[in-house]
């Protein structure tokens, strides 16, 4: 009976995260104007009470319900939804803390591992609630809240890790810290790598015969992941119990290497940061050993706390990073979103700095325009450089140059968005209002792209009416409108207009998207070729939750509950009507199919199921139970792909069965402790950064004579030779090797998250790195070594990358001692993984790739030797290119300290944010480099379109 609560409890839990991320998403992405903005914080610190007593006031509040009513009530609907299930977890959670005298891990360790997983999704469900956005001020917004709801918001929505602690403190604290201790101390033994492999845990010669006498260690190694958040999570809820020396010592171990807490795609928490906050409430003595902890962990591991910012370097003259767009357009995006906010309030006074762009939103916006605009002013840079240079010596804005106002290019553009501002429904279209609105722009382009000192109001008004149309309440008429366009070629310059209604339309009237492709392919065959892509994900996503919507109805229907299918499930019939109705999509270097599409989308969403249920070790039942309810979900859309594909995985008998899932089980741990020993690997002792180059020297892997570091006694080289590969592919066979790949790419894709958000914070590392780079570049590669959270995640995805090439080569070679097969599916391509999980417009990540790159090249051509001579030729490059004198003259009151601090700053993230483009344009350089004896200093082309015309990505 506790065992299917748990599960039922699990299932909605897991619902219930998609549902809460789907229903902020609108919330997120909302650009409130400054007064309606205003209105929210009041009602925020007013909670749950009004108390609007202006009338203006009070017509602000009408007028949000009117643009926000349907995204405030989906908001208030789901924490309705997570009101209840809280409710009942809760409830079970105290029943299990209350009736069982003692809880040990050790006794029922799959009872009380659902135990632990309903808690871990417990916790989320509310730090993802409470942090995502303005919960108090939106629902303040919203009103008419019932008295439950409002309890829950006072509790929960300003300190959710406080109200956890309370809530937790008296019945459920003292038994949950003592059982997530023994859940850590029932696995600790298989920490120790080389005691493990003197015992034989790792003999695959056994293996290979059938004899898997470790199974327990095995389920321990699986297992390392999810007890490591559990006791972080229990130590951040539950702080109080880390007063017993079991706590402290579990958490000692465990918070040494699990500085990220990844709650969503988008959210990572700082454990140790989070800790400090709340454990403010403790005595001194507890405080003391977790500050001693977190010291210990970042100094042993090398790791910096980056996440701290130094305002000071970005104050003086930070307008001077916004004049220097010749350095690149990507550090301009990356400061205008990342570093503005970072200003102190003088200097923007100083500056005549307006404070409406504090919304990383309108700042993407402006980028949008941006990018258009910076080609638009090309010919006045010589204007703005004059205009630059009194603006530093006098700190006064003087007058637009005549010249830069009146360019035909910029006249060209605000013509071009004329229909669009005439079509804005709150937005005055007389020709006195839009003449008015293209002059304030014409000073926004020559200051924002040039400059950077001054923002008019009108132009932010018209900006607020461009961007909320597309996050208005009615984009089913905004849908509707992009089908029967007649020009949407402009739409080009919108995206974000028209992808907000395309994913309006996927997820409430998937039909319609037909007719916005058809409508998009006749006008604008580039903006059809981006839009197929984001139409196959929402495919596979709303084929996704009509699964689930269908396992949560066979639940509750064995349950005996009343239930009905939801949004998802209802729209599927009508979806694929329209889908095989519908004529090809012509674009122009492909033909797309509607139906080809679903089925596409429909294999994927199976794949990834497969791979989950694997992953997560699901029991073979509950494995046969979900396949079933895929069969009826999608099988009468495409019966012969659903049917092939689930014969293909469907185990024939069962002790079949038993074999595949045993060696699904072994590989699934070897997986596992292969990424717990990649993750494990600090940057090596000789200074060098990036990716390592590895080559195989008679068996062994080795980086240019220098060996892995140790862990725990156990070297690479124990694990993963390629006879021992080859042996371990020889006994999973070709679909095990695809799950131990799987579980790579996800380890990297979990670490290039945690590299980004690396690279969006440590500001004041890059300034050091880029202080070195001008002074003595030779350092420059030993400096880059003090970034240690950036270099140990690049450390262990260059690992990753090793390890997956490694086992392309024995799959190859044990594809080569057996007979052919037919259907035998290509080697994973695991640079194109590598960009996946980065995405096509985050090229933060371009050493990385381009270390990715020479690592397969080397592997094809292993005798050449040019893949680490290229790479080192590359880092040479990047320290040579990257060093421009400063165009401005620097006045005599301004520090040129602080000058060359900002400009480093400037110098430091370009190495960081080059652009596509530049891949090829680097590998040119790199082999002229190398076999130059002298390198001349390399001038900027003087447009980036010329290297992209001239040099296209390879």
């Amino acid at each position: 009976m506790l065992s299917s609560q748990l599960a039922y409890l699990q299932a909605h839990g897991d619902g219930l995260v998609g549902s809460l991320r789907r229903a902020m998403a609108p919330l997120t992405n909302a650009s409130l104007p400054p007064e309606m903005d205003r209105l929210r914080k009041a009602l925020a610190k007013a909670y749950p009470s009004h108390g609007l007593e202006k009338e203006k006031d009070m017509e602000l509040l009408t007028q949000a319900k009117a643009s926000l009513g349907p995204a405030l009530h989906e908001l208030y609907t789901t924490t309705s939804m997570l009101l209840d299930w809280k409710l009942a977890a809760l409830s079970v959670l105290r029943s299990v803390c209350v009736d069982f005298s003692t809880l040990h891990f050790g006794v029922h360790p799959e009872l009380m591992g659902r135990f632990l997983q309903l808690f871990a999704t417990y916790v989320k469900l509310h730090v993802l609630w409470a942090t995502q956005v303005d919960v108090r001020g939106y629902l303040g917004l919203h009103g008419a809240l019932d008295h439950a709801v409002e309890s829950f918001v006072l509790g929960f929505a300003e300190h959710p890790w406080r109200a956890l602690q309370t809530e937790l403190k008296d019945e459920i604290a003292p038994k949950l810290g003592p059982l997530v201790w023994s859940a850590y101390e029932a696995t600790a033994g298989s920490r120790d790598l080389l005691a493990l492999r003197n015992q034989g845990c790792f003999d695959l010669e056994k293996a290979a015969i059938g004899v898997l006498d470790h199974a327990a260690v095995y389920e321990h190694l699986i297992s390392h992941d999810a007890i490591d958040e559990y006791v972080v999570l229990t130590a951040l809820t539950c702080p109080q119990e880390l007063a017993q020396p079991r706590g402290m010592a579990a958490f000692d171990a465990v918070g040494s290497t699990l500085f990220g807490l990844v709650l969503a795609e988008d959210l990572t928490l700082s454990v140790h940061e989070v800790l400090a906050d709340v454990a403010k409430l403790l005595d001194a003595k507890l405080r003391k050993s977790l500050r001693r902890i977190a010291k210990r962990a970042t100094s042993t591991s090398g790791v910096l706390h980056l996440l701290a910012l130094d305002k000071s370097l970005l104050g003086p003259l930070y307008p001077m990073v916004l004049a220097m767009a010749q350095v690149g357009r990507a550090e301009v995006q990356w400061y205008l979103v990342h570093a503005q906010q970072a200003a102190p309030a003088h200097v923007k006074a100083k500056h005549h700095a307006k404070a409406s762009f504090q919304d990383p939103r309108q700042l993407a916006c402006l980028i949008s325009l941006l990018q258009r605009m910076e080609a638009a002013t090309q010919p006045s840079h010589s204007l703005v450089e004059v205009y630059y240079k009194r603006m530093l010596a006098s700190t006064a804005v003087p007058d637009v140059p005549a010249d830069a106002a009146v360019d035909p290019r910029v006249v060209e553009i605000l013509a071009a968005t004329r229909p669009l501002v005439l079509s804005m429904d709150d937005c005055d279209g007389s020709d006195q209002a839009l003449d008015a609105f293209s002059a304030n722009w014409a000073k926004v382009v020559v200051y924002w792209s040039c400059s950077g000192v001054t923002v008019d109001e009108p132009f932010v008004a018209a900006m607020h009416a461009i961007d909320a149309n597309a996050r208005r309440a009615n984009l089913s008429w905004i849908a509707a409108s992009l089908a029967h366009a007649t020009d949407l070629g402009l739409l080009a310059f919108y995206p974000s207009s028209l992808r907000s209604a395309f994913a309006w339309a996927i997820a409430e009237q998937p039909a319609m998207t037909l007719n916005i492709m058809h409508a998009v392919a006749t006008h604008s065959q580039a903006l059809a070729t981006r839009l197929a892509d984001d139409w196959l994900r929402g495919l596979e996503a709303l084929l996704r939750s009509a699964f689930e919507q269908a396992l949560a109805l066979e639940v509750a229907q064995r349950d005996g509950a009343t239930a009905s299918g939801g949004r998802a499930l209802q729209a599927l019939p009508l979806l694929f009507v329209a889908l095989q109705t519908s004529s090809v999509i012509v674009l122009q270097n492909a033909t797309l199919d509607p139906s080809t599409l679903f089925g596409a989308a429909m294999s994927s969403v199976l794949t990834s199921l497969l791979r989950d249920m694997v992953t997560a070790m699901t029991p073979p039942r509950t494995m046969q139970t979900r396949l079933q309810v895929f069969r009826r979900c999608f099988a009468r859309y495409d019966g012969t792909m659903a049917s092939r594909r689930l014969h293909e995985c469907a185990p024939s008998s069962s002790s079949v069965e038993d074999t595949q899932h045993g060696n699904l089980r072994f590989v699934e741990a070897m997986a596992r402790l292969y990424l717990r020993f990649l993750v494990a690997l600090a940057p090596t002792d000789d200074g060098a950064c990036g990716v390592p180059f590895v080559w195989l020297d008679d068996g062994y892997a080795r980086r240019d004579g220098v060996a892995y570091r140790k862990l725990d006694g156990l070297d690479a080289n124990d694990l993963a030779t390629p006879l021992q590969l080859q042996a371990l592919i020889a006994i999973v066979g070709v679909d095990g090797c695809h799950v131990l790949q799987a579980a790579i790419r996800d380890f990297i894709g979990q670490h290039i998250a945690q590299l980004q958000h690396c690279l969006s914070l440590d500001r004041d590392a890059l300034t050091e790195f880029g202080k070195s780079l001008l002074l003595a570049p030779k350092t420059a590669v030993k400096r880059m070594a003090t970034l240690d959270k950036v270099t140990h995640h690049t450390a262990a995805i260059g690992h990753a990358l090793h390890l997956h090439t490694s086992l392309d080569m024995a799959s190859q070679a044990v594809a080569l001692s057996q007979p052919p097969s037919r259907g035998r599916d290509a080697p994973d391509d695991v640079v194109a993984a590598v960009q996946s999980c980065a995405g096509d417009d985050d090229w933060t990540l371009l050493p990385l790739l381009l270390s990715a790159a020479m690592t397969s090249a080397y592997w094809k051509d292993p005798e050449a030797m040019h893949g680490a001579r290229a790479v080192a030729s590359a880092q040479k490059l990047l320290l040579r290119v990257f060093r421009p004198s400063l165009s401005v003259p620097l006045p005599r009151h301004v520090s040129p300290a602080h000058a060359l601090e900002t400009f480093v700053f400037v110098v430091a993230t370009t190495l960081l944010t080059l652009q596509p483009s530049m891949l090829a344009f680097i590998a040119t350089l790199t082999s002229e480099a190398s076999t130059a004896r002298s390198c001349r200093p390399w001038s900027r082309p003087r447009s980036w379109s010329q290297v992209r015309t001239t040099l296209p990505l390879s």
